[in-house]
């Protein structure tokens, strides 16, 4: 069923939007909500939006930092985890006002 969705989103170029199953940041002692998220990408223009809404259907993800305590995230069709800096350079990222127009629940 993964397999399945992931092609039709990729055939579809959609924007990633996702209700994780954890509520809140992965980052420990940071209650940011991040429950569910619409990241908006489309607002962002085609330069940042194409190869994020690849790397999501494409299951690798991207990362970028929390609005609350600024640690990176790595985000993905199956889940978030809290990442290090270095880390966070191995995936494509947000920009860094990526949460201003975002939708986070």
């Amino acid at each position: 069923m993964h397999a399945l969705y992931r092609q039709g989103g990729r055939e579809r170029r959609m924007a990633p939007h996702i209700v994780y199953q954890e509520a809140s940041c992965p980052h420990r002692d940071c209650d940011q909500p991040m429950q569910a998220i619409d990241f908006r990408l489309e607002d962002h223009g085609r330069a940042v939006h194409d190869p994020l809404v690849r790397a999501w259907w494409n299951d690798i993800g991207f990362a970028g930092r929390c609005p609350r305590c600024g640690g990176w995230i790595h985000f993905t069709i199956r889940g978030k985890r809290a990442i290090t800096p270095e880390e966070s350079a191995e995936y494509p990222q947000l920009p860094d006002d990526w949460h201003a127009r975002a939708t986070i629940l």
